[in-house]
């Protein structure tokens, strides 16, 4: 539609809305995401949304998939490790963040999910460099330049977000 991804007018989302209202019966299902894995695999469908990680698990079963970042561009997110400040058990919690933020355990998980690491020690020393290269998993500049990282929906329009999902999913 040539708005920008994080635009929040109420008019402009009930024009997304029914956008996608239109487009529902070119469209298979939403999975979540092992089910959009295994749609992958089996050429269930043969385009997706789908996360980085989960088309690079689905590429090792079926080399025809293919991740890119659509021209139009796309949604970053990150994975994020966080102690609540009313933890029982904090030291704990500290202590297993540290583990996996090792550069041999980094890498040895970015490895195994095909998700990216941001402890470049990990990157230059421990990770495999078959997954180091492989622009699913660390996309070049040129792919994350069309990037944009989703803000926070505000309390306010979680209804109608709400709303416009309830009808997307019940047409």
């Amino acid at each position: 539609m040539g708005h920008r991804r994080n635009i929040r007018t109420k008019d402009t989302l009930h024009q997304a809305g029914e956008l996608l209202l239109r487009l529902k019966p070119h469209i298979k299902a939403f999975y979540p995401g092992a089910e959009m894995k295994k749609a992958l695999i089996t050429e269930d469908v043969v385009v997706a949304q789908s996360w980085n990680g989960e088309a690079v698990k689905a590429r090792a079963k079926n080399p025809a998939v293919v991740w890119s970042v659509p021209q139009e561009g796309g949604t970053g997110w990150f994975d994020t490790m966080a102690i609540p400040k009313d933890a029982p058990h904090k030291f704990t919690a500290e202590v297993f963040i540290n583990y996996m933020l090792r550069p041999e355990v980094a890498a040895d998980n970015s490895n195994t999910t095909g998700y990216a690491t941001a402890n470049q020690i990990a990157v230059e020393k421990y990770i495999d460099p078959q997954v180091a290269s492989n622009p699913a998993v660390y996309p070049p500049a040129e792919a994350l330049a069309r990037v944009t990282f989703l803000e926070t929906i505000p309390d306010d329009l979680l209804p109608l977000y709400e709303e416009i999902w309830t009808r997307i999913l019940g047409a």
